[in-house]
């Protein structure tokens, strides 16, 4: 039967934000053995495993962003969470993660980033500060995450490492200045004949998943 629309799908219903869409992809992986003239004589496919990626777009002044990276979050593991921010437009978030459906790696660690969204509608500074307001923003808050297979080659285990945010936010003005306990990567300025200028700054800030 036909669905309309992209309801409860993916990483279900998050709070102040509507899903745009969603996409999951099962995967298997497959291995195979050809006989003495090069032709398949054997196959087989293991390790299944769901790829989810779902987007949002906020619709209130407040909405909530998932608290952890690594978590499960409607039972998918949580290792991306993207969000953007637009002086002319209600902020979106994208969630990234996936789920076994072959064996199981139980719970991974993982940890309360602290990342909030200013307001739901317009540009949020995500703690950088300087210029004369805020023009647009991303952050990306993301661990890395790594499984290994049972002696079928399904998971056995798997654990997250790496975790991050990074952001970069596009000041009108100048004098951009990253949040205490972030590395500045980039310090842009921008300018045309027809606009305004601009200061970018890009940082990045490690979690330590403990």
């Amino acid at each position: 039967m036909a669905t309309w629309g992209s309801c409860g799908l993916g990483f279900g219903d998050q709070t102040g934000w509507e899903i745009q869409n969603s996409n999951a992809v099962d995967e298997k992986k497959r291995a195979n053995t050809l006989g003495c003239k090069g032709d398949e004589e054997a196959a087989k496919t293991f390790d299944d495993t769901q790829r989810v990626t779902t987007t949002y777009k906020a619709k209130v002044d407040n909405p909530a962003v998932p608290a952890q990276i690594g978590a499960d979050v409607n039972g998918i593991t949580l290792t991306e969470i993207s969000l953007s921010t637009d002086a002319e437009d209600w902020a979106t978030m994208t969630l990234t993660g996936h789920e076994h459906i072959d064996g199981t790696h139980g719970m991974c660690r993982a940890i309360a980033h602290g990342v909030t969204l200013d307001k739901g509608f317009g540009a949020s500074a995500f703690g950088v500060t300087g210029g004369d307001s805020v023009r647009s923003s991303e952050c990306t808050i993301s661990c890395e995450h790594q499984d290994v297979p049972d002696g079928d080659g399904d998971t056995a285990a798997g654990e997250n490492y790496n975790a991050k945010i990074e952001i970069s936010v596009r000041l009108l003005g100048s004098g951009g200045i990253a949040p205490v306990g972030y590395d500045r990567l980039e310090d842009g300025e921008e300018g045309t004949n027809t606009d305004f200028q601009y200061n970018e700054i890009r940082a990045i800030k490690a979690l330590n998943l403990g």
